[in-house]
């Protein structure tokens, strides 16, 4: 499996996560959001490509380069960390798109609001609920007559609304009061002072998807909470098994710290086994697709003859 942070960042990073938890306690509201683990991008999570793919869907009005200059706003700050949004050409007729980013002139938000996310439909792949069909409502009235301001308050709009995609709630503070804050809920119409997404607001993408890998040993918190491993524990603490606490690292299924031919042969009842079937055990599940095969067995290639104590 391919690192989500290499080492090299890893440091930076639980450095702006410690910053980012200092400004969210000491700002009400800052950092807060909304997440359910059963929602979830199938194709955001660690074993997935990494990417949303969405079209801009007009109607019935031509949609200006200010909405897709929102959403590649979010892809400037994150896609260096795990996740891209890609741009399919074809408008509501791009069938591959994960998701729709629709402008429109009748609002179906609520009374009074200029723009929203709104949930169409979802799809269940195993464990995982994907938002699969999202549209994002713009009020064409609203939008289209702000003189001056005007791209930039399509820019702003469409960045605050792809944040709720991404299942980000809102801020209860005024954008230009706290510059970076995307989700900050501007109730007034004045010059928008978005600049990108914060640091926290960043951070909580990458936790909540479970895209943070906190013990560096290479498996994403959310594969290590899938297969049952410690996701804050990089290695086994005795040279003997252990069955009293979590495996603390996933190739080693008997906590030797080592990683040999014995790990390896424990796949073997679980083999081509499925989610509900008697056989069948996370703890092999390494990508965490709802089957144990020679995927998994593969994902020991590099930790073969290793040791998490070296």
């Amino acid at each position: 499996m391919k690192p989500v942070l290499v080492s090299a960042v890893r440091p930076l990073l639980v450095i702006l996560l410690a910053i980012a938890a200092g400004f969210a306690a000491s700002h009400p509201g800052g950092a807060t959001h909304t997440y359910s683990p059963d929602i979830w991008w199938v194709d955001l999570k660690p074993w997935g490509d990494g990417s949303i793919s969405y079209a801009l869907c007009a109607i019935p009005y031509e949609l200006p380069p200010e909405w897709e200059w929102g959403v590649e706003n979010w892809d400037g700050a994150i896609s260096p960390i795990f996740m891209r949004f890609d741009l399919e050409f074809g408008g509501c007729s791009a069938p591959s798109a994960d998701t729709w980013l629709a402008w429109e002139l009748g609002n179906e938000c609520r009374p009074g609001a200029v723009a929203c996310f709104n949930e169409i439909t979802s799809e269940d792949h195993g464990t995982w609920r994907e938002l699969k069909r999202t549209h994002i409502y713009f009020d064409h009235d609203e939008y289209n007559d702000l003189g001056y301001w005007e791209d930039a308050w399509q820019v702003a709009a469409s960045a605050h609304e792809w944040g709720h995609n991404l299942n980000l709630a809102d801020h209860d503070r005024d954008q230009c009061g706290e510059p970076d804050l995307i989700m900050g809920q501007v109730w007034t119409i004045h010059s928008p002072c978005l600049t990108g997404p914060s640091t926290p607001e960043v951070n909580a993408v990458v936790m909540n998807y479970g895209l943070f890998d906190s013990d560096g040993d290479d498996f994403v918190d959310a594969v290590e909470i899938y297969v049952g491993t410690d996701p804050l524990d990089d290695c086994a603490d005795t040279l003997t098994p252990n069955d009293e606490y979590p495996d603390p690292w996933p190739p080693d299924f008997d906590d030797d710290t080592d990683c040999d031919i014995i790990d390896v042969l424990k796949f073997k009842p679980h083999m081509l086994c499925f989610e509900g079937d008697p056989c069948y055990d996370r703890r092999f599940d390494l990508d965490a697709d709802g089957d144990v095969d020679i995927a998994d067995v593969l994902l020991l290639k590099p930790y073969i003859l290793t040791s998490c104590a070296d």
